[in-house]
């Protein structure tokens, strides 16, 4: 996935298991949540399995 990504020109640069400190040392007040929850909320996400990021939703 990942070469596949930079062969198409938007190759991964950087990725964190917990994205709210990078908005809260920044003056940001960030929710995040999960695609996993969005996708259970939908009913389109096994109940177990990866989680699959974050969404962040930051507000200042």
């Amino acid at each position: 996935m990942l070469s596949l990504l930079e062969r198409s020109g938007a190759g991964w640069r950087y990725g964190t298991d917990d994205p709210a400190p990078l908005f809260t040392e920044r003056g940001w007040r960030p929710e995040t949540t999960s695609y996993a929850e969005v996708g259970r909320a939908f009913g389109r996400w096994p109940r177990t399995g990866p989680h699959g990021g974050d969404l962040v939703h930051a507000v200042r």
